[in-house]
Formats: C-alpha cells, structure tokens, sequence
C-alpha cells in the first residue's frame, strides 16, 4: 500500500474504534469502497506470491531431481523446501497483508450496518457509561 492508503487505513481504525454514529456513515461508506478496493489488489497479490512459490519450487523439485537421481523423496523435497524458502516467506506476508484487509472491509461493515440498525430503532439516544 501506498503511504496515502496507510493514512486513511488508520483514520478508518480510529473512527471504528470511537463508537461511530450516523454521523460518520458517509466516510464509512467511502471506507468500504476504499478498503474493499484495496483488499481485492491484495488478495490478487496474495494470490500471484503463491503462484510464484508454486512455479519455482516445481522448476526446483525438476532441477534437484535431475541434478541427483538418487535421492529419495524426502530428500528431493526437504532441498526444495529450503531452496524456496523466501518466496514461502513472501506468500505469507501477502496473505496475511490480504487477510487483515479483508477483516477491516468485514469491521466496516458491520460499523454500517450498526448505524442502520441503531437508527431504524430509535438507538440514536442511547449512551453507554456515565
């Protein structure tokens, strides 16, 4: 994400975690065009890292096995899961970049459908605390 993106994540955060109320409903709808956006470009990219890893640990798996016939099974896999390691390493932080996206556009939207259902039933008056 770009430093803009980052911004406006944490003033998302910031207003979900205050209690919103129907105040707010405007930039939470921006919010969940915004984050749900940005969580399908990471869910792409979650999906091209674990593309990648599965492309070069096949071209890895080939080569070793070449390379050495003798080897068994376990050893021929044991070498590709150390070869591939970092595009392993990659695939996890785009799914996890992907996932806590998915979880805010989630998060957005139950803030919204809050605020409908407050305001349908007359819970615009209600305080919680002193």
């Amino acid at each position: 994400m770009i430093k803009q993106d980052n911004q406006f994540v944490v003033r998302v955060f910031e207003v979900l975690s205050q209690n919103p109320t129907a105040s707010e409903i405007d930039f939470l709808i921006e919010a969940h065009t915004r984050i749900g956006y940005l969580a399908a470009i990471a869910q792409g990219q979650a999906d091209q890292a674990e593309d990648q890893r599965k492309y070069e640990e096949a071209t890895k798996y080939r080569e070793v096995k070449d390379e050495n016939p003798k080897w068994t099974q376990a050893q021929v896999e044991a070498a590709v899961m150390v070869a591939c390691y970092d595009f392993r390493k990659g695939e996890n932080k785009a799914a996890e970049e992907a996932k806590k996206l998915a979880n805010l556009l989630d998060s957005v939207r139950e803030g919204i459908n809050g605020i409908k259902y407050l305001g349908r039933n007359g819970g615009g008056d209600v305080r919680i605390g002193p």
